[in-house]
């Protein structure tokens, strides 16, 4: 059975997670990540209030 899709509207707030597999990392250099991720801020004009990067062993 499908999820039910979500409701947008403007203004709202989204908590996002992602996982890789096994837990492993889904990203190797986090610097990287850090600057794609405040491009794509620019890009699709959003406010991240709050972001944690976990290694496996957490």
């Amino acid at each position: 059975m499908a999820r039910p899709l979500r409701v947008q509207y403007h203004g709202a707030v989204y908590q996002i997670t992602c996982r890789g597999n096994a837990r492993e990392d889904i990203y190797k250099d986090r610097k990287a990540f850090i600057e794609i991720l405040t491009e794509s801020q620019k890009i699709c004009s959003i406010i991240i209030y709050n972001y944690a990067l976990m290694s496996k062993n957490h």
